[in-house]
């Protein structure tokens, strides 16, 4: 956490980072990306995902799913504690654009801009606090 109590902007983006290479890799696996988001991995089994929490400040959890039947890796995705705000995100993911949204709750933003192995997301709050970053494997 940061001194302000909300997750390290620089460790969560270090970590969606990570994890588009980790899942954008030829040989990826489900196991192998939850494993590379570091911490104890916990495998539900196929076509279950996997979850872990890494030692990352401000990151509760990062989720993996597969793809039905496979082990191939879909997306994963990291649950942040509240207080990192979307101007942070953009400023290390690159600039945010929106999602049409077809109900009310969390908006969903695409983060474009950086040259990236993986399409990444955010999901923010009603306040343009990021809750999630997705990164989803593109092949």
């Amino acid at each position: 956490m940061t001194p302000t109590g909300g997750p390290d902007a620089d460790a969560v983006a270090e970590l969606a980072l990570h994890l588009a290479d980790a899942i954008a890799g030829a040989d990826a696996t489900a196991p192998t990306v939850a494993a590379a988001a570091g911490g104890d991995v916990h495998d539900d089994g196929a076509p279950l995902g996997l979850r872990t929490r890494p030692d990352v400040p401000g990151v509760e959890a990062v989720t993996v799913t597969r793809r039905w039947d496979s082990e191939v890796p879909n997306a994963a995705e990291i649950i942040l504690a509240p207080g990192l705000s979307l101007s942070d995100v953009e400023e290390r993911l690159g600039a945010a654009s929106p999602i049409p949204s077809s109900g009310p709750g969390d908006h969903v933003v695409v983060l474009e801009g950086r040259d990236s192995p993986a399409t990444m997301f955010a999901s923010l709050d009603g306040d343009d606090g990021v809750r999630a970053i997705s990164v989803r494997r593109d092949s």
